[in-house]
């Protein structure tokens, strides 16, 4: 997985995670 570097925090960077496997 991807480190929290696209200014998200990691609640927000699971959610997406989990919604839409987003691996960008």
């Amino acid at each position: 997985r991807h480190s929290f570097n696209n200014g998200l925090s990691p609640v927000e960077y699971e959610k997406r995670y989990f919604e839409g496997l987003e691996t960008v």
